[in-house]
């Protein structure tokens, strides 16, 4: 506290006044008794005694401390407050200029404008904000209603620019100036500053305003509140643009379904009729025909089951219903039990080849989303990748850590790259191979909800990999392991 406002902190204190004012005169009384009546008496001519002399000089300095502290006390009690004071100057112009009614909208420059000017009181019952302005832009008056909008005060307003104070709000200034010098009426949207710092969006109709010569000499704006509008018509928009999106995954959805469902329930109902037909014919060996068409009936349910999931996983996440479930998770150990569950249902007689390199780490992240991500991407290689073994590289370092999918497959080509991303999107090269267009949308979301980012490099022939990259805030704390790089193979047996 520096010492001015020490000093108000005691005038504001009425103990602190009356203790200070009684400390001076006590010191003044210690002199005056000191220096002027123990050494000026003479015995020989002593009139009063000294005692008598002392009780005097107190009982005056006593009074004089009474009175002056009566007086201090009574002016500060008559000084106004802060608001009073505010008022009392807004009163002062108001009769300056002649307005009676005490309408606040009234100033001596706008009285002697003449013309249109002196209409203005009116403006002062709208209940929409009014802004007057002279011909360069300086602020001539503002309504109540404009002041309760933005908090200012007519002192902080008038005599000023009002794009010094009110900001340009994204329009331009000086064209609006010299429409206004013409006579020429407009509306436009804008934004205005407020007092405390926040931004408000307005509509303004400006009206141009004639003085007594018949010239233009300014102009009103009749302002008109919009943010909660501006907000409420952004979160529409944000609104329709889901609902874009969701139809046109819809209708992407529909017209998929049409082949990605018929196939599957196509060969489901043909095998029950074969099964039918050789329980019919009571063919030999009929076991082993009811065993083939039990498995290709499993296998297509098994892709419309994906199919639904698959659907109904990006549905969630699209409508923000998904939310991480973020915990500590040996992520090393996660990659082996989620290889080792690929390799067993891979076709072939095939394997999925995991790699870990640098220090085992614990990793805060939902376990289950990245698994979910991890069997999607190794699904992937695998169909894309016919006679070669997916690989698998999860990489910790001081950066965080990276899963790798890798495989040599057909790749993705050049011009699909961008496109990859976008749900039931397939590459053209893709062919027969089954697939629905899902899987790396889905990934793409999950990796998001972990705090990760994902990347996919592919040249056409040669092979994809797929990065998931999860930044050093994902790290827990090291795990030592006794290798730096370790090398597993899940085997099917």
């Amino acid at each position: 506290m520096n010492r001015s406002s020490r000093y108000k902190l005691i005038l504001s204190k009425r103990p602190f006044r009356l203790l200070a004012i009684a400390a001076i005169f006590f010191f003044f009384g210690l002199l005056l008794d000191y220096n002027f009546v123990a050494p000026e008496i003479d015995p020989s001519q002593e009139t009063l005694p000294a005692a008598t002399m002392r009780a005097l000089l107190w009982a005056v300095l006593l009074l004089m401390t009474g009175v002056i502290s009566l007086l201090f006390e009574a002016l500060l009690a008559a000084r106004p407050s802060g608001e009073q004071y505010n008022e009392q100057i807004k009163n002062r112009v108001r009769r300056e200029a002649g307005d009676n009614e005490g309408s606040s909208i009234w100033s001596k420059k706008l009285a002697k404008l003449g013309g249109d000017f002196k209409h203005l009181k009116i403006f002062e019952k709208f209940n929409l904000g009014v802004l007057i302005v002279d011909g360069t832009g300086e602020i001539l008056a503002a309504n109540l209603e404009f002041l309760n909008k933005t908090g200012y005060t007519e002192a902080d307003l008038i005599g000023n620019k009002a794009i010094a104070v009110l900001g340009d709000g994204g329009i331009n200034e000086k064209d609006n100036i010299e429409n206004r010098n013409r006579g020429k009426g407009e509306i436009y949207e804008h934004t205005i500053n407020h007092k405390d710092g926040g931004i408000g969006r307005y509509y303004t109709a400006g009206i141009p305003l004639y003085d007594e010569s018949k010239n233009v000499a300014g102009s009103a704006g009749v302002i008109l509140d919009i943010t909660d509008m501006h907000q409420y018509q952004a979160q529409l928009e944000q609104a329709l643009s889901r609902e874009v999106e969701l139809s046109t995954m819809k209708s992407h959805f529909v017209a998929m379904a049409s082949h990605q469902f018929r196939t599957p329930l196509a060969i489901i109902q043909n095998n029950v009729e074969l099964m039918a037909m050789t329980t019919k014919l009571g063919k030999e060996s009929s076991a082993n025909k009811f065993f083939e068409y039990e498995k290709r009936i499993h296998k297509e349910v098994r892709n419309i089951t994906n199919l639904m999931n698959e659907v109904l996983a990006l549905e969630k996440v699209t409508a923000g219903k998904l939310k991480a479930k973020k915990k500590k998770t040996d992520v090393a150990q996660l990659c082996e039990q989620v290889t080792t569950k690929m390799s067993e249902i891979m076709d072939g007689n095939r394997r999925v080849t995991l790699t870990i390199e640098g220090e085992r780490t614990e990793v805060f992240i939902d376990d289950i989303l990245l698994a979910n991500s991890l069997e999607n991407l190794i699904s992937n290689a695998s169909k894309y990748s016919e006679g070669t073994n997916p690989e698998v590289k999860l990489k910790f370092n001081e950066r965080g850590l990276s899963i790798e999918v890798i495989d040599e497959g057909i790749g993705i080509p050049e011009d699909a790259l961008d496109s990859i991303f976008t749900p039931f999107f397939r590459a053209p090269n893709t062919g027969n191979i089954q697939g629905h267009g899902l899987g790396l949308s889905i990934v793409m979301e999950y990796v998001g909800l972990n705090g990760g980012s994902f990347e996919i490099d592919s040249v056409l022939g040669k092979g994809t990999t797929a990065r998931m990259v999860f930044g050093p805030e994902s790290l827990v704390e090291k795990k030592r392991t006794n290798n730096n790089e370790n090398k597993i193979e899940c085997i099917v047996l």
